[in-house]
């Protein structure tokens, strides 16, 4: 048997870890970490004084890092709702497909 066959059996057996890689923030998130998820919305003002709505995704919101919480509060800001939204419901699917069982109320 060849090593490369070896390698290739035992990368089998290995359970994958699932992450969530946000491309704008250049943050990487393993799901299992993500212990709260909610949505925000803002505004911001600009340099000419225009308000400008602003939407989040808060991951971990108000929770320090430790030893129970991996990652401490993550923000994703949005200048789209429909891309907050469809992200947000990305991160809940994923988060269900593997780690939690998800009630809808």
């Amino acid at each position: 048997m060849a090593k490369k066959d070896i390698v290739r059996n035992d990368e089998e057996k290995r359970p994958k870890k699932r992450v969530v890689f946000f491309n704008k923030e250049e943050m990487l998130v393993p799901v299992w970490a993500i212990l709260t998820i909610e949505k925000g919305e803002g505004y911001v003002v600009d340099h000419l004084s225009k308000w400008t709505p602003v939407f989040y995704i808060y991951i971990n919101r108000g929770m320090q890092q430790s030893q129970e919480c991996l990652i401490g509060e993550k923000t994703l800001e949005y200048d789209n709702i429909e891309v907050r939204d469809r992200d947000f419901g990305t991160i809940l699917e994923i988060m269900g497909a593997d780690f939690y069982d998800i009630v809808t109320i």
